[in-house]
């Protein structure tokens, strides 16, 4: 039996911020799909979905959120069984909505910097956000 190639999982995510009391909150959401993590918001391209589309139906499906992109953040890629998931990252600002529990997304929560690295639960992740919010 052939080996099948490694492919390449694109998702696309957001570090969407706010002031609040002269403080910089980030929003980190919280999904119990595979166990009880803490992340940024992401999530795959679907099909001929560009990549700003599929970040505003993302933020959308996973927050409520309507969102104000912002200059590319970077990007955060693992690997996933023999696969590699490529995660690409805008900073930005939330326009309106109003979040609702949902299948994939159980809890939100705006955040400091130091919060957010509290309650990552994963590495690749509070590195990278280390590095764009020095």
């Amino acid at each position: 039996m052939k080996k099948s190639s490694p492919q390449a999982i694109v998702s696309v995510g957001a570090v969407i911020l706010r002031q609040k009391n002269h403080k910089r909150e980030i929003l980190l959401v919280k999904r119990e799909r595979y166990g009880s993590e803490w992340s940024l918001p992401k999530g795959k391209v679907k099909g001929e979905e560009n990549l700003h589309e599929a970040l505003a139906r993302e933020m959308l499906e996973e927050t409520g959120y309507t969102i104000i992109k912002g200059q590319y953040a970077g990007c955060v890629s693992y690997p996933v069984g023999a696969d590699i998931k490529i995660n690409l990252f805008w900073f930005a600002t939330f326009e309106s909505g109003n979040f609702k529990p949902n299948k994939e997304v159980v809890e939100i929560a705006w955040v400091s910097k130091e919060e957010a690295m509290r309650l990552l639960s994963y590495d690749e992740l509070k590195k990278f956000l280390m590095n764009i919010m020095p």
